[in-house]
């Protein structure tokens, strides 16, 4: 099976949450497709469940693999580089999602250059050579998109 045999909301969209051939509480098909499927809501393309990859756009493909990582309900989202090959209203979307999950009470860790959406982020760890040169905290992050934008 090769990544365009799957859909967006397919059982194998979904490889962190445990099934009956792992070792973890099992989870039926059906409770990993509704994960599924709400995830895919909360990024905004639930009506692309049924899309191959190949059927989506490069923004598409990036919310889908976010909504990946949502279904599993991690504490920790590593994100490297989530808005660099989206446009710009993509990205702001992303941005407005990741901001309403961290006030949910996810921890959010985005890797990026952009120095602006680094300014957008609560607090911020600038490295240069492999060494920490500055940890900063803001009281709020200076976002002006509103988490309903991104659905």
């Amino acid at each position: 099976m090769t990544l365009n045999d799957t859909t967006a909301a397919g059982s194998r969209a979904v490889p962190g949450l445990p099934t009956a051939d792992r070792q973890a509480p099992r989870i039926r098909q059906a409770e990993r497709r509704q994960r599924a499927m709400d995830a895919l809501t909360v990024v905004g393309i639930a009506e692309r469940a049924g899309a191959r990859p190949t059927q989506l756009s490069g923004g598409q493909r990036q919310r889908v693999a976010i909504a990946r990582a949502l279904a599993g309900e991690p504490a920790i989202i590593l994100a490297d580089e989530p808005t660099g090959n989206l446009d710009q209203a993509t990205g702001r979307s992303i941005l407005a999602l990741f901001e309403a999950l961290n006030a949910r009470g996810a921890t959010i860790v985005v890797i990026t250059h952009d120095t602006g959406i680094a300014r957008r982020m609560p607090r911020r760890i600038e490295m240069l050579d492999g060494r920490i040169v500055a940890d900063t905290t803001t009281t709020a992050a200076t976002s002006t998109i509103q988490p309903a934008e991104c659905q």
